[in-house]
């Protein structure tokens, strides 16, 4: 064991006999001690007659648990002993977007069959025009108004057949007239190259 300087041993006795004393004397700084009276039982009885007897008292009332809010609001567990914030509101998903109704398909392409016109009848019955199929194949009678081949035949002259079919239109001329005195007849209308 280590001998203690007798410095140490000083500090340590003074500090055995001081504790003691500085315990035991009057504070000055402190506030001067009042006597507090105390009302007699008899007082007590006379202002008022429960609180006279403690023993004769009637039990406190007891304190529903639905009145004592801050053992909720401050709950023990919690760090900082407050409540958890609220949950931050959900936002409701906006409503469905109603798909717009598919584009149509696009029409089919019309297959216009190419025709050729033959002849032209006028009779009781009204002007039939006689149309042969360029690629071939038995020859038709038509009449204003009918629908032959993807085209519509619009009208029929002596001479002429107009037909439509769409945004196309077309002119047939049963004779086709020369460009010039002795040249060739027009090459897209064969019946009426035959014909001259």
């Amino acid at each position: 064991m280590t001998r203690l300087s007798p410095v140490t041993w000083g500090v340590i006795a003074l500090g055995l006999v001081g504790l003691p004393a500085s315990l035991l004397l009057p504070d000055d700084r402190a506030a001067p001690a009042r006597a507090v009276e105390r009302p007699s039982a008899a007082a007590l009885a006379a202002e008022d007659p429960e609180e006279a007897d403690p023993v004769d008292a009637p039990a406190p009332r007891l304190v529903s648990i639905d009145r004592l809010t801050d053992t909720s609001a401050r709950p023990l567990f919690a760090p900082t002993r407050r409540p958890a914030p609220p949950a931050p509101p959900v936002a409701e998903a906006p409503p469905p977007v109603p798909e717009a109704p598919p584009e149509p398909p696009p029409p089919p392409p019309v297959d216009r069959t190419d025709y050729a016109l033959v002849g032209i009848v006028s009779g009781r019955g009204g002007v039939l025009a006689i149309l042969r199929p360029r690629a071939g194949g038995p020859a038709v009678t038509v009449r204003a108004g009918d629908d032959i081949g993807g085209w519509h035949v619009e009208t029929i002259s002596d001479t002429s057949i107009h037909l439509t079919g769409g945004a196309d239109e077309r002119w047939m001329r049963l004779f086709t007239p020369q460009r010039a005195a002795g040249g060739p007849a027009d090459p897209d209308d064969p019946a009426g190259a035959a014909l001259q």
